[in-house]
């Protein structure tokens, strides 16, 4: 049971990430935008890029200087 109880706790902090949010609001804004018609498919995919470059650059090198280990 505590097995299960730590998994659903660090399930739960993971879904705090700022990477998280920010993959999440980017999915949510460029679907509204689309939708409404407010931005092109184009430029759909290029702020979903951006987004997306960010995330995977600060998984690879932190862009805070707080988070790098000497």
């Amino acid at each position: 049971m505590n097995y299960f109880t730590n998994l659903f706790d660090d399930f739960l902090n993971a879904l705090k990430s700022k990477r998280v949010i920010a993959a999440t609001l980017t999915a949510f804004f460029v679907a509204m935008g689309e939708q409404m018609e407010t931005i092109t498919p184009a430029q759909a995919t290029t702020i979903a890029g951006i987004v997306i470059a960010l995330i995977v650059g600060d998984s690879l090198r932190p862009v805070s200087d707080k988070k790098i280990e000497k």
